[in-house]
């Protein structure tokens, strides 16, 4: 027989319905469960049994999660009975407690770990200290790594590599440190030593009192979408090269013959001739045309590249020194190699970067080094100009343009105002292993 409710019970029985004796005081509470077990009550049979028990002397607590919906909302509970004996009679607490959001909770991280299983992209989940908790099969088969060799590792561990980006690296490890989500392309390694690159994005997640509890990190692998931009970026070199040659071989010769022929023409006129005046004039803007469309061919494949990275820059300084008239030094390791990728960009950043020297720095001499250190190239540019204003500098389309040539590659670009006066551009990047095969300069 019930002896006693709370206020809670009375008001959830009116809110929801109930006839107010029906669970109140002098009720029998066993006989109730037992008609909603004869009604398919879910849990109410069990529920029965337990206080059966209870009430014959079994002191063992009960706990019964159960679903109680009601037309509007989806709700669950869970039934506590804790048995107890007073002046030698057993006697039950019977208290429901809401289990909705528990519930609810539940089923979402069931939904989440099927979408986690099934997705072709990797999953790994840490615990606060980057330890590897879990993964999904996904990363198995892309990385060739079973649960138990990646188990209790570190994330940023797991990661790395002999050619991993540091950049990318930087970047993970900040956000870890900040505790915040970040998105990083980076050079990964299978079990069997293969590379592949991976897109990863690092999230944090915190409980409800804003303690972090994990990190889930989503990997994609990228190496395709990588060799295809490489495929695509050849494409566009052999492209440029064509038109190179098309500019050099056609437009070239036949600008060089029609400057041939007016040279001729001036000779047979004479010095006195009132015409050799406006032949002279149609000759030089020829020639103006000719070396533009010399520098336009060189501008679209760079003709010493073809015999290697440091002739190349060794080539472009004596143009540039010659142009600006100014000392350019190259200094470089002659054994390094370099991948056609990365020996195209480092050609193009150091063209920008001399051309903006010869042309702001008001300087008399430029220094060019291209240095290796372990698994990275570092390219220098430095000037003994006046310097710039890093306000105005850095907004710059000249950087931008140059970050965003080496930002594919895991590299990064920096320009700064030296304190002895001038500036110098540092531009480094990993060697990394070519999606394609391909020479190297």
């Amino acid at each position: 027989m019930i002896f006693a409710v709370n206020r809670a019970w009375r008001e959830f029985g009116r809110a929801n319905g109930a006839d107010a004796t029906g669970t109140d005081v002098g009720v029998n509470y066993l006989e109730v469960a037992r008609r909603a077990a004869t009604a398919g009550v879910g849990g109410s049979a069990e529920f029965a049994a337990a206080l059966e028990r209870a009430l014959a002397g079994d002191l063992r607590p009960f706990d019964l999660e159960y679903p109680c919906h009601s037309p509007t909302e989806q709700r669950w509970f869970v039934a506590r009975l804790r048995p107890y004996v007073v002046d030698g009679e057993p006697c039950s607490l019977v208290i429901h407690d809401s289990a909705t959001l528990l519930a609810l909770s539940r089923e979402e991280i069931d939904k989440l770990l099927l979408v986690a299983r099934r997705t072709a992209n990797g999953v790994l989940i840490t615990d606060a200290e980057e330890r590897v908790e879990w993964i999904n099969d996904a990363v198995t088969d892309m990385t060739g790594y079973p649960f138990g060799e990646i188990q209790g590792r570190k994330l940023l561990e797991f990661l790395q590599g002999p050619d991993a980006d540091r950049p990318a690296m930087d970047a993970i490890r900040e956000a870890i440190k900040a505790r915040r989500g970040t998105t990083a392309t980076l050079l990964h390694y299978r079990r069997d030593g293969q590379p592949i690159w991976v897109e990863i994005r690092l999230d944090p997640v915190f409980d409800q009192d804003g303690v972090l509890r994990h990190f889930v990190a989503v990997q994609i692998d990228v190496s395709e979408r990588r060799r295809f931009e490489k495929r695509a970026e050849r494409a566009a070199q052999a492209e440029r090269e064509r038109m190179a040659l098309d500019l050099h071989d056609g437009l070239g010769q036949e600008l060089t013959g029609a400057s041939m022929m007016l040279s001729a023409a001036a000779s047979n006129l004479g010095k006195g001739h009132p015409e050799r005046p406006l032949l002279s004039q149609a000759l030089e803007a020829l020639q103006r045309a000719m070396v533009s469309a010399r520098e336009i061919a060189h501008g679209l494949a760079p003709v010493y590249l073809s015999r290697g990275l440091l002739p190349a820059l060794q080539g472009l300084a004596v143009q540039m020194s010659v142009a600006g008239g100014m000392v350019i030094e190259v200094q470089s390791d002659p054994s390094i190699q370099v991948d056609i990728e990365r020996a195209e960009q480092l050609y193009r950043i150091s063209q920008e970067a001399l051309a903006n020297a010869v042309r702001h720095s008001r300087g008399r001499r430029i220094t060019l080094s291209l240095r290796r250190k372990h698994h990275r190239l570092t390219l220098r540019i430095a000037d003994d100009g006046s310097g710039f204003d890093p306000q105005q500098e850095q907004s710059g389309l000249g950087l931008l343009s140059m970050k965003h040539r080496v930002a594919g590659l895991g590299g990064d670009v920096s320009v700064e105002s030296t304190c002895q006066g001038g500036t110098e551009v540092c531009c480094s990047l990993p060697l990394g292993v070519p999606a394609c095969a391909g020479d190297t300069f």
